[in-house]
């Protein structure tokens, strides 16, 4: 038997199956609210932003804790014994699942968290400033503006970074680690003067001539394509969507599922 614990990891009057008790299981809950509580939805600030928002409007901790709970389903078959064993989904602990990322912190560069546990305005200013900073200073890890669309550019290492600047005919002393934090002023608008270089250049290049260049030198980067118009490009790599249409009430629902097509995998 599956268990949902709400969003709160945790069931109100039965200790069944984790053992504990949680005193806000009886507490309405959707994805919004494991978002909230999680610190999910403070995870993409930008300054200015009246109130805390989710990340492209999705439903994250609902999708999430759907994959967990397939993955448990799928883990509980495999290790079964004579009964099955419960299982147990959380919204919170989906939530937080998307957030290792978060939990990691490096000494002497991470400062501990000492403020208040819940977010305010000034907490979310401070933090949607942290992450602008993080990303101004590293101008290899984020999307660029071309003549013709948008190039998302990922680079994780020092060699791949040397390459965008040879690329780009720039030199950059920071490439074995960008998001260092500068020793003074001067050094900061050094920095960011690079990344405007390095915006100036792509601006310059349509999309599939800056992918072609880069993939050429062995640099992760794609265009950035719409999620509507992702059916030929997967086609063109072994899948295909299959529309479902199923009535609910007064309306169809039509659902796009990405299958794996092997005839064209065999045939390539």
């Amino acid at each position: 038997m599956i268990y949902y614990a709400d969003v709160f990891g945790g069931f109100a009057g039965s200790p069944e199956p984790s053992g504990k008790v949680c005193p806000d299981a009886d507490r309405p809950a959707y994805d919004l609210i494991g978002q909230a509580l999680s610190g999910l939805l403070t995870a993409d600030p930008r300054p200015g932003e009246p109130v805390p928002r989710r990340a492209g409007g999705l439903a994250l901790a609902d999708f999430t804790a759907g994959l967990l709970a397939a993955l448990a389903v799928a883990a509980g078959l495999v290790g079964r014994g004579d009964r099955a064993p419960d299982l147990e989904v959380s919204l919170l602990g989906a939530a937080l699942a998307l957030q290792v990322q978060r939990f990691v912190e490096v000494d002497g560069r991470d400062g501990a968290h000492d403020g208040p546990p819940f977010a305010d305005r000034a907490s979310l200013d401070a933090l949607a400033s942290r992450v602008a900073s993080a990303e101004a200073l590293d101008p290899y890890y984020r999307a660029y503006a071309c003549a013709d669309g948008f190039l998302a550019l990922a680079c994780l290492n020092a060699e791949q970074r040397r390459r965008v600047c040879e690329l780009a005919g720039l030199g950059d002393p920071h490439v074995a680690d960008p998001q260092a934090a500068a020793a003074d002023a001067a050094e900061l608008e050094r920095r960011a003067a690079h990344g405007r270089a390095l915006e100036e250049h792509f601006a310059g290049l349509g999309t599939a001539e800056a992918v072609a260049a880069l993939a050429e030198r062995r640099v992760p980067a794609s265009e950035v394509r719409h999620l509507e118009h992702q059916g030929p490009a997967l086609a063109g790599r072994g899948h295909r969507t299959v529309e479902d249409g199923r009535p609910d009430r007064r309306r169809v629902l039509r659902a796009r599922v990405v299958v794996r097509d092997d005839d064209d995998v065999r045939a390539a």
